[in-house]
């Protein structure tokens, strides 16, 4: 729905329902198992085991309702400012849990035919712990909810323009219930969170020149702090705090006729590393494991790019 309130003023807002299907790989990822050790969760003996990544051909499509409702302002005619919440309710969410809780709530269920123990084989000596398979599973729900902001501006520079974009986007909820559980992971991204959140703040800004066949863009990309797992204090690590980044990337184009363009990018100009987000041995797929949420952070520090388009 939107509305046209004045000039200055435009409302806007959605209600939908969303399916999700599980792709290919979270259905049919085979898997590699890699040797490891576990604490048995019935008997407390730490024993060898292999853990295993795969996918779940028994996953079903995930369910969502969403609502947003946002405004949009122009007070100037180069300038448009928009104000977006949202809010997502999932159910059947797709997901995996950690080995650590996999392992607890095993243990605390008592039965090794519990949907946790599903996921562990017993073919050890005595009918010990042998594998770890990592699957996702259809989870109970999630909910999420936020605000996303946009400023966009341009104006006339020498002989060309600038272009300004800056968006936005802050996480005000993010919470799994499962088995009637609620977890709270806003701002949680360490692999020993029960389920793994994004930073709470993320921010990109733009600034583009333009100037006949010549485009000069600049792009600062904000990551806001997070922790490894909300609510641990310092008898659980010593510390719980993930910096915040920022990130300088520059790219130009030029077009040499109306048909052929040549280009060029430096990615993550200033070769910033990325912060460590530690994992206990428990929930390490193994000794080599690197410690770096790729999804979030940049892993291969300055990159360059150049190359030629063509239209046909």
């Amino acid at each position: 729905l939107t509305s046209q309130v004045n000039n200055l003023i435009r409302l806007r807002g959605t209600l939908s329902r969303d399916i999700r299907a599980p792709n290919l790989a979270e259905l049919f990822n085979p898997g590699t198992p890699v040797q490891s050790s576990a604490n048995d969760p019935f008997t407390g003996n730490n024993v060898p085991i292999f853990s295993t990544t795969s996918g779940n051909i028994n996953l079903k499509p995930e369910k969502a309702d969403t609502i947003s409702a946002g405004v949009i302002l122009s007070p100037a005619s180069r300038l448009n400012l928009s104000l977006d919440f949202y809010s997502i309710s999932l159910k059947g969410a797709v997901g995996t849990v950690s080995q650590a809780v996999l392992l607890e709530r095993c243990g605390a269920s008592g039965d090794k035919n519990s949907l946790y123990c599903s996921l562990l084989a017993f073919n050890g000596a005595g009918g010990q712990l042998s594998e770890i398979r990592n699957v996702p599973i259809n989870l109970a729900s999630q909910k999420v909810s936020g605000l996303d902001a946009q400023i966009d501006h341009q104006m006339g520079l020498g002989a060309g323009s600038l272009s300004s974009r800056l968006v936005g986007n802050l996480i005000l909820t993010q919470t799994r219930i499962e088995n009637g559980v609620t977890t709270n992971y806003r701002g949680a991204i360490g692999g020993d969170s029960p389920a793994q959140g994004i930073p709470r703040l993320r921010a990109t800004i733009t600034e583009t020149y333009t100037n006949g066949p010549l485009a000069a863009t600049v792009q600062g990309r904000f990551i806001g702090e997070a922790q490894l797992v909300n609510g641990w204090t310092p008898k659980d690590v010593d510390n719980n705090d993930i910096p915040a980044i920022f990130y300088v990337d520059v790219r130009g184009s030029y077009d040499l006729n109306d048909r052929i363009q040549v280009y060029g990018a430096v990615d993550n100009l200033f070769n910033q590393d990325p912060p460590n987000v530690a994992v206990s041995y428990n929930n390490s797929a193994s000794k080599y494991s690197t410690a770096i949420r790729g999804a979030i952070y940049d892993q291969l520090g300055r990159a360059y790019r150049i190359g030629v388009r063509f239209k046909i």
